[in-house]
């Protein structure tokens, strides 16, 4: 491997290298990036600090680009740490959870190596990476959490999942006895009582009584904001193309059992009017009043004629396009909700669309700003 391309890192969705001194993750699968990217894009969004947020795509080689940190909370712990870094990195991860229960998102993958620290003047700036389980609470992928992290009774799909896995962090952290890193006895270890109480706390069996963080911090006497969205959904009257294939969304969606497609329709519309409506309506305007102004009263018909087969023709375009947008919206829908990745080819059959529309319609909806704000949407 050349000195430009080290490995940083290896998840279940694909491995991290640096390169021209970013971090690339590279996937496996082109549902992994979607999720990914939509969680972290819409995480930049909203302005976090502390959580990763991803700088550019590209789906041809289910690449995410990212800055790079020079370290993680594992690599730190596994050489020791002063008492003055557990309480400040503590601090952080529980800022970025506050950032994240705002928005209704559950990590699903709390742990040491996925909480990211820099080098230099960022060596005390902890941020949560790996955002590939990241979702809504109720849709994250809380099952693929690494097993020393995750709750062992009944998982939960809410915020207490990602609290349990800040009890074993807190244990790592502050218990005296490194072979203690789950269980509620090893508490005694700890010297710090505030500390000791929110560890047995988050170890609760009833999820809903785990502290979240916003409470942590307030019991730990850190300052903490009030929850200010940045951005919020704008909602529109249907646009007539996506109003006549609503059946055709329904379909699809109910074929492939896609959850929160209301949200996906209200994404795909306010796309559509921002980004179509305005500028089709002009230019027929202005072709209208040129061809009056040349043609006069002989030449008026002839030309109407052609300018309403024309029309029909852009409608027909119009509507094509659309299903394309429909179909790439519902692929989006899938990644981040979604239990399992759903079947591109067998999507495209259903949706009667080729792999290269989908892919470009795909790639114009992940860098939408609005459509990604409207598709995760919190349902708080």
């Amino acid at each position: 491997m050349s000195k430009k391309q080290v490995k940083l890192g290896k998840g279940a969705y694909g491995q991290v290298e640096l390169k021209g001194g970013k971090a690339v993750k590279k996937f496996k699968k082109l549902s992994h990036l979607v999720q990914e990217w939509t969680a972290g894009i819409f995480l930049k969004y909203e302005g976090t600090e502390h959580t990763i947020h991803p700088l550019s795509f590209d789906l041809k080689s289910l690449e995410i680009t990212m800055k790079a940190y020079n370290t993680n909370l594992r690599k730190i712990l596994d050489k020791g740490i002063s008492e003055e870094d557990k309480r400040l990195y503590l601090k952080k991860l529980l800022e970025g959870l506050v950032e994240l229960q705002d928005l209704n998102l559950v990590h699903a993958d709390i742990k040491p190596s996925n909480l990211l620290v820099g080098k230099g003047d960022d060596k005390k700036h902890l941020i949560i990476g790996d955002l590939g389980f990241v979702s809504h609470v109720g849709f994250s992928k809380v099952e693929r959490t690494a097993e020393a992290y995750r709750e062992k009774y009944d998982m939960s799909n809410g915020f207490g999942h990602d609290m349990y896995s800040v009890g074993v962090i807190m244990l790592e952290l502050f218990s005296e006895d490194e072979k203690c890193t789950r269980e509620k006895e090893c508490t005694k270890h700890v010297k710090d009582k505030v500390i000791s109480s929110l560890i047995i706390r988050l170890f609760h069996e009833t999820p809903d009584k785990r502290p979240r963080a916003r409470e942590m911090m307030k019991e730990l006497g850190y300052p903490c904001n009030e929850n200010v969205r940045k951005n919020k959904s704008k909602i529109y009257p249907t646009v007539k193309e996506l109003e006549k294939e609503k059946d055709f969304m329904d379909g699809i969606c109910n074929s492939f059992e896609i959850k929160r497609k209301e949200y996906g329709f209200m994404a795909l519309n306010t796309y559509l009017k921002e980004h179509t409506e305005g500028k089709d309506g002009k230019d027929a305007k202005g072709s209208e009043g040129k061809s009056e102004k040349k043609d006069g009263k002989d030449g008026k018909g002839k030309k109407d004629r052609k300018k309403k087969d024309k029309g029909k023709k852009d409608e027909r375009k119009k509507e094509k396009n659309v299903k394309n947008y429909i179909v790439a919206t519902v692929f989006i829908l899938s990644s981040v909700f979604g239990r399992s990745s759903i079947d591109i080819k067998s999507l495209l059959e259903k949706g009667k669309v080729s792999e290269r529309k989908f892919m470009k319609s795909l790639e114009k909806l992940l860098n939408s700003r609005t459509f990604v704000c409207n598709i995760m949407e919190p349902s708080i």
